[in-house]
């Protein structure tokens, strides 16, 4: 999954327990099991970069709107956004880690698709996430 769909699954996660820690370890089990559902990922590194950059900048859009209209348990949101977001920073970000075996077994567990129709995967978990944050 892009990291904009673990982000806002996270973040429902973390609005509806509440509490910021469970909402924290929840996101980070929910992140394993998204990854497996069959989703989006460029084939060029080129074009991976600009995914990641255009994905952080739609988190940190989201993130500050949520903290702007006060929700409630906006601690346990953000704590979910960060367990979403915090696999992927350390395993896929962070070269030494990247290539370690943790981050091959990250990588090689989740099923890719060059095809840019799985996007829609990502599209349709996002909107439930923010339908979840923001109606429910």
């Amino acid at each position: 999954m892009n990291d904009l769909t673990h982000a806002t699954t996270g973040a429902a996660i973390g609005y509806k327990v509440g509490n910021p820690i469970l909402a924290f370890i929840f996101a980070i089990i929910f992140h394993l099991i998204l990854d497996k559902i069959p989703h989006f990922w460029p084939g060029l590194q080129k074009n991976k970069r600009y995914y990641v950059i255009a994905n952080y900048i739609f988190i940190i859009g989201v993130l500050v709107y949520i903290l702007n209209i006060n929700l409630k348990n906006q601690t346990g949101i953000i704590f979910g956004a960060i367990g979403g977001l915090i696999v992927d920073i350390i395993l896929v970000i962070i070269p030494p880690i990247y290539k370690s075996k943790l981050g091959k077994w990250h990588n090689k567990r989740q099923i890719h698709s060059r095809n840019i129709l799985y996007i829609w995967i990502d599209l349709a978990i996002t909107a439930l996430a923010l339908v979840i944050l923001f109606y429910f």
